[in-house]
């Protein structure tokens, strides 16, 4: 007597996983900033199903060939396998996604400071930090470049004027663009006798002016107790005015103040003479 023949299918191939973005390309890298799905295929029983864990979770759950997961979703690293029907487990694919801005942070010396901050400090710098792929590049426009160009993360910057920077990380995320500017020099002040601490007899102008910043002209008259602001950069005092000290300094839009500066008034007045007719 001779028993039925019998079959056994011998499957000893892991299935094969692949990630593709939103266009089929397989992805290599290990993160992404955009949408991606999975798949796979098994040269011996087939697939029989596929699982995949989510940022933050502990527990595979099935997973349909092909589901997109958007750009939109949570960030963090998605795990996929498969199974065939011969029960082999394939190797965990793996990808990050990681669709938020990386961050700056600007600093006036050692202290924090905000975007658009007015520095008087010794010297400016920037770092930059990013939560997923991590930062690739920091650029810089320097104050008069028309251009950015790469920046070493905490380089120390020294020169007056305005910056800007910002950064990318490394699955092409950019930040923000983070302004900062220095002014280390005093307003200037200019007369137009060609200087001060002289005594005159004639009218005269003093102008204040600034490297960089807009600027503020403070002058005290010699009846004058305090001193008061110009609402223009220039002040003019004509030969009418009172005989006696005058004082001006100037502040910058950064607080920078310049030295104080004096004039004297001597003028004399005229004599009248009454003349017998």
């Amino acid at each position: 007597n001779r028993s039925a023949t019998y079959y056994v299918y011998l499957d000893s191939e892991l299935p094969v996983g692949t990630i593709k973005n939103a266009s089929g390309t397989t992805l290599t890298k290990e993160y992404t900033n955009g949408a991606f799905s999975y798949s796979a295929t098994d040269s011996g029983s087939g697939i029989n199903y596929l699982q995949y864990k989510k940022p933050s979770s502990t527990t595979w759950t099935s997973y349909t060939s092909g589901t997109s997961i958007s750009a939109s979703s949570a960030n963090g690293t998605y795990q996929f396998r498969a199974v065939d029907k011969a029960g082999n487990i394939s190797a965990t694919k793996s990808i990050t996604l990681d669709s938020s801005k990386p961050t700056m942070t600007l600093y006036s010396e050692t202290t924090s400071v905000s975007s658009g901050y007015k520095s008087t400090a010794k010297y400016i710098r920037a770092m930059a930090a990013d939560s997923g792929s991590g930062v690739k590049t920091i650029y810089v426009k320097k104050p008069d470049a028309s251009s950015y160009i790469e920046y070493t993360s905490g380089t120390q910057l020294t020169a007056d004027g305005a910056y800007s920077f910002y950064c990318v990380d490394n699955v092409g995320n950019t930040s923000q663009t983070y302004t900062i500017s220095m002014d280390h020099t005093k307003p200037t002040l200019t007369s137009s006798v060609g200087g001060f601490g002289k005594t005159l007899q004639d009218g005269f102008t003093v102008t204040a002016s600034d490297n960089f910043s807009s600027v503020t002209l403070y002058y005290k008259t010699p009846n004058s107790a305090s001193f008061v602001a110009s609402t223009t950069s220039s002040v003019v005092f004509s030969k009418t005015t009172v005989n006696g000290t005058y004082a001006f300094y100037a502040v910058d839009g950064y607080g920078n103040k310049s030295d104080t500066y004096y004039m004297y008034m001597s003028i004399d007045a005229p004599e009248a003479t009454i003349v017998k007719s």
